[in-house]
């Protein structure tokens, strides 16, 4: 039974292709903000480069 071995793995992957993760943080300060959409100054922040490995 293949539920007997399955192992954890990191969700998150830098592949060019997946879901990108909504987390962005901010360029000076280093604050994360995680929400569905962008924050309002966004040229201050920078969007995590990672995607998730999941179908949705």
């Amino acid at each position: 039974d293949w539920l007997e071995n399955i192992r954890d793995w990191c969700i998150s992957r830098q592949i060019w292709w997946g879901h990108r993760i909504p987390a962005w943080t901010h360029k000076q300060t280093g604050e994360v903000i995680v929400s569905k959409d962008p924050p309002a100054n966004a040229e201050d922040y920078e969007q995590d480069p990672d995607v998730l490995d999941t179908w949705f």
